[in-house]
């Protein structure tokens, strides 16, 4: 009896510390800002003027980590010296509603704390020109986007004129989710954001070819 007793006083002591950690816990909510779950990644560049076919090059990641199933990834081939339009779809394959794979939607939705950053290899592209908007101090330079949140860019849509021909460039994709830093409060988002503010949600680098 004595033994029984003894466990039951350490199962009420220990009860107790857990009440009151939770109790704690729960004085003092943590902020969360989750990254987005996002398994499949479509590039669609759709040329102007409706000359030629939509060229789509996809990353696709089946079970959602690192291992052990390596992501996939197609490369970007675009015809020399051709204005093209880029669309991008972001899904979520492994939710089990359908709502809930469509991320595009959800960024949509949330496009003041969202924001698209490209790099690519330097002067492949005549419109934009340079290598990007990917670094601490490189938000402001050229690039074209087409959709905004209002006030600032998004990046779901933007805009690409090719250079000459060229294989193996690196063509990059990140995005950046910039929610406020305490519950009610101002997104990181801003005029002056740049791809070093918030949490990446992806980073992909494609393989890019102009022929």
């Amino acid at each position: 009896m004595k033994k029984r007793f003894n466990y039951l006083l350490t199962g009420l002591l220990i009860g107790s510390l857990a009440l009151f950690t939770s109790c704690g816990d729960d004085d003092v909510p943590a902020t969360e800002n989750p990254e987005e779950e996002i398994t499949r990644v479509t590039l669609t560049f759709t040329p102007s003027g409706g000359s030629g076919s939509a060229v789509t090059a996809v990353w696709f990641d089946s079970d959602g980590e690192e291992g052990p199933t390596e992501a996939t990834m197609g490369e970007i081939d675009l015809a020399a010296n051709t204005e093209y339009t880029l669309s991008l779809t972001l899904e979520n394959t492994l939710a089990d509603e359908v709502e809930e794979q469509n991320i595009t939607a959800e960024i949509r939705e949330e496009d003041d704390e969202h924001m698209f950053f490209f790099s690519f290899t330097s002067d492949v592209f005549t419109s934009p020109a340079g290598d990007g908007n990917i670094g601490a101090s490189n938000r402001n330079d050229p690039m074209n986007y087409e959709d905004t949140d209002g006030s600032n860019p998004l990046g779901l849509l933007t805009s690409w004129t090719t250079g000459e021909a060229t294989s193996g460039a690196a063509f990059t994709i990140l995005l950046k989710h910039q929610p406020p830093l305490e519950e009610g409060g101002t997104p990181q988002k801003s005029a002056t954001s740049t791809s070093q503010t918030g949490d990446t949600d992806i980073n992909l680098e494609f393989v890019l070819n102009i022929q």
